[in-house]
This record gives C-alpha cells, structure tokens and sequence, in this order.
C-alpha cells in the first residue's frame, strides 16, 4: 500500500465513524428552527397566573388570540403546544379532537431569603398548591378545558377544590398527558438534537399505556 493511500484512509476514516454514531433521528437540516412552533412556549418556570381566571374561556366560543388577551399582560402562559395534526384525548366518556392547547399555572408558593451562618443569604421556596389551568384548541376555537389542583395538607397532597377529579397524587393532571406531551416531542424533526432523546410514536403509546381511565 502506498503512502498516499494510507494517509487518504486515515483522513476519511474519522468521517466514517462520526456518521456511525448519529442518532437514529436527525433533522435534515441539522436542527434548524421549524417555524412551525416559532409562537410555542416549552415549560416557562417563570409564567405568573391567578386562579381562577376571570373570566373564563367558553367552550366553541372563546379563540386562541382572545384567551391570550383577555387577562392581564403580566399573565403568560407556561406552555403553548401546536400540533401539526390533530390529537385525540378521552375526558371521562367524551373524546374530542385538538391541535393546540395552552397550558397556565398558578403555583401558590412562599419564598425565604435567610442570613446563613456564613453571612451569605439563603433562599427557600415552599407550594402550599400546584393548580394547572389546560385550554385546548382545534382550529383556534376552545374545544375543552380542564383544571389540575393539588394542594398541602399536613405533609400530605390532596386534591384541591379546583380538581378536575382525576390526579389523586402529583403527577398526570389528565389521561394522556405524558402521552400528548410525547408526541409533541415526537413532532419535532430536531427532537433528536434539540431534545437530546428520540420520540417515537412506540414509546409514546407505552406512556398512554401506563395512564390510569379516569374514574
């Protein structure tokens, strides 16, 4: 084998492993914006919201640009979930169809900032409740709406007096929402680089598997 092969090999060699080790799923465009969810929000920790709401979104009335502007603009969603084909969820014994919903919270909470020992400043944070307010849309109109609550009692989470009657515990605030929320994901071209895990339909149909019927 000649030099010049040898060193052609070792050049190309490292492009060969790295293409190897993509992941399964990966955008042709390397992870390029998909204006698609240019308008969505993931998961704000910092959204501030009071419940209940006044007033409230009606259902076959109330579109998605008028719940945006009907409270105040200090009031902003925690999530803004766009699908790009519609969803099916089952509330109680009626399903329905939607292709967005909008998710605000009004985590109730008290926080302390004490002088340690040390002389720095300390923060603490404590929930006294965790009410999550879902609207759902299908071509911009309300489709439905639900409320999760849970609050503290003792050292112990109850529901609360807002609850839809479905979480006994912290956790899902409907069926199917770890569900829903997978297959968001799974939407994403960039989910693999953007996300840092692969959605596929398969593990998202298991997380609707270990959803509890509602009672």
């Amino acid at each position: 084998m000649s030099k010049s092969v040898l060193i052609t090999i070792l050049l190309i060699l490292p492009f060969i492993q790295c293409n190897k080790s993509e992941p399964a799923r990966q955008s042709s465009n390397k992870c390029a914006p998909d204006l698609f969810y240019k308008n969505d929000v993931i998961n704000h920790d910092w959204s501030k919201f009071e419940y209940p709401p006044v007033p409230m979104p009606t259902i076959g009335k109330t579109t998605e640009q008028e719940l945006l502007g009907m409270y105040p603009k200090e009031w902003y969603p925690a999530r803004i979930y766009s699908f790009k084909k519609d969803r099916v969820l089952k509330f109680r014994d009626k399903s329905f169809r939607f292709d967005k919903y909008i998710m605000y919270k009004d985590y109730r909470k008290k926080d302390t900032i004490s002088q340690g020992s040390d002389g720095r400043k300390q923060f603490s944070r404590v929930h006294s409740d965790y009410i999550r307010f879902y609207v759902f849309f299908r071509n911009k109109a309300v489709v439905a709406l639900t409320t999760y609550h849970m609050t503290k009692k003792g050292n112990k989470w109850k529901p609360g007096s807002y609850s839809n009657g479905y979480a006994e515990s912290l956790g899902e605030a409907f069926p199917g929402e770890n569900y829903i929320n997978c297959m968001y994901l799974s939407e994403h071209d960039n989910a693999a680089c953007k996300f840092e895990n692969v959605y596929t339909e398969e593990i998202c149909l298991d997380r609707l598997k270990a959803s509890r019927p509602w009672r």
